[in-house]
This record gives C-alpha cells, sequence and structure tokens, in this order.
C-alpha cells in the first residue's frame, strides 16, 4: 500500500448559523424550502441552495420583541401567518419579506 498524505489546512467554504431552536417544522408543497422555528422567528431554508434566503418575524423597525410561538403555511405556500407571545396573528408574504 502507498503512503496517503493528509491536507493540513482547510478553506472554509460557507458557515450555515442556527436555522431551528424547537417548535415548529414545515415543508413547502414543492419540497424546495423548509419553514423552521428559530427562537422568536421562522427561518426558510431552500433546499438546493442550502441557505437561509428569509427570515419573518423580526425587522429592524421593532423596538420590542414579540416572539413568534406558532406558525403555518397558506394552501398555496405564499403566505405564513404567525401567532405571537403577545397575542397578536399577523400574515406575512415570505417571499417578499
Amino acid at each position: 500500500m502507498g503512503e496517503s498524505t493528509l491536507k493540513e489546512a482547510f478553506e472554509v467554504e460557507s458557515q450555515h448559523g442556527a436555522f431551528y431552536t424547537g417548535g415548529n417544522i414545515l415543508w413547502s408543497k414543492d419540497g424546495q424550502h423548509l419553514f423552521c422555528q428559530n427562537k422568536g422567528t421562522v427561518s426558510v431554508l431552500s433546499v438546493n441552495k442550502g441557505l437561509i434566503i428569509s427570515n419573518i418575524g423580526k425587522s429592524e423597525n421593532d423596538q420590542e420583541e414579540d416572539p413568534i410561538n406558532s406558525f403555518a403555511l397558506s394552501c398555496d405556500d405564499l403566505l405564513v401567518v404567525t401567532q405571537h407571545k403577545s397575542g397578536l396573528f399577523k400574515l406575512w408574504n415570505w417571499e417578499g419579506n
């Protein structure tokens, strides 16, 4: 058998943060997107790209945090309804988010 050499240094190709911290997980009907609760928000992952493409429930303008307790998708997967800790329900167009 020949000698094999191990590479000693590796370059970072991509880094991924947390996208799921517990709670609901839903698939889009076409199987291309995964919706995951991530602390008080919902992360939308592209299965093909392997990246978070949208975050629902947190904007830069919000002074007070109102975390998402639960969420649901519309029948056509275009809208997300979120239920927040305050009792508020919000309707989001996640592709335009």
